[in-house]
């Protein structure tokens, strides 16, 4: 089946390394090149996610994300959008400011300041009487009780594109208790603490046998409805090695395709 957008949800710099961002020469050639191979089979529409803001730089990189801009590649950030008026479908895209963003979890000062934040940004992005597709990289922001409570505008959207948690990340509640776990391995098995410590590299929200465990988080892939919209959340291209920019940790948050056809 041939799509009729190919939908990037974000990490496109990735890793925590400076050769991995973006605005590294090599690293952006790499990037591009991929996108220009999915060009060939779809338009793209593409939105931020936390890896491409928390490197300091999030207006450096919103800067050089609109330069991506050519025909059928598609950039949508905040209240940066784009429109498919033969389809009758509005693309928009949000990610959190750098100090905001969480990785399964927000807590009460984060909440309130991506209320305010996505209050700012996302209405002047929806476009009335369009079919308004969001990408929201990380999910807590579409599935949150308190934003949702408080008039987020996430409601109003038609349906969320979303990934951040690479097939399987685990709550906080689960992480603590792991971390305690770990402390308490330690101290009885004494000599074997680089063993153990790799249970701890779970305790960091991430999964590094790429399996699914929706047993612990259940929002870690699939379909949902967060505020009565229909989010997917995507897992990724594939486990480590993915296809397009060459990166060094097992984070693929590539493709979601969404076939859309016109309703008469």
């Amino acid at each position: 089946m041939t799509p009729t957008y190919i939908f990037l949800v974000g990490d496109y710099a990735a890793g925590h390394k400076a050769k991995n961002n973006f605005l590294n020469p090599e690293a952006k050639r790499r990037l591009l090149t991929y996108l220009h191979a999915l060009r060939e089979l779809a338009s793209i529409i593409m939105s931020l996610g936390n890896h491409d803001v928390s490197q300091g730089m999030d207006e450096e990189l919103r800067k050089e994300f609109r330069t991506f801009e050519e025909e059928n590649i598609h950039p949508v950030d905040r209240e940066l959008t784009f429109t498919d008026d033969e389809l009758n479908v509005n693309f928009l895209g949000y990610m959190q400011p750098k100090d905001t963003y969480a990785i399964c979890d927000m807590n009460q000062r984060k909440r309130e300041y991506v209320l305010q934040d996505i209050k700012k940004y996302m209405p002047q992005a929806i476009k009335p009487g369009y079919c308004n597709i969001a990408g929201i990289h990380t999910p807590i922001v579409a599935r949150d009780k308190f934003l949702l409570a408080h008039g987020s505008p996430t409601q109003e959207l038609d349906f969320i594109l979303s990934g951040h948690h690479h097939n399987g990340l685990m709550n906080y509640t689960t992480i603590n208790r792991l971390n305690r776990a770990v402390d308490i391995l330690n101290k009885i098995f004494p000599g074997h603490e680089e063993s153990i410590e790799r249970l701890r590299y779970i305790g960091l929200c991430e999964n590094p046998f790429n399996a699914p465990l929706p047993f612990i988080n259940p929002y870690a892939r699939g379909m949902h409805v967060f505020g009565g919209v229909p989010t997917i959340i995507s897992k990724g291209a594939g486990a480590g090695g993915a296809s397009g920019p060459n990166r060094d940790d097992p984070r693929n948050q590539f493709v979601t395709e969404v076939t859309v056809k016109k309703i008469k």
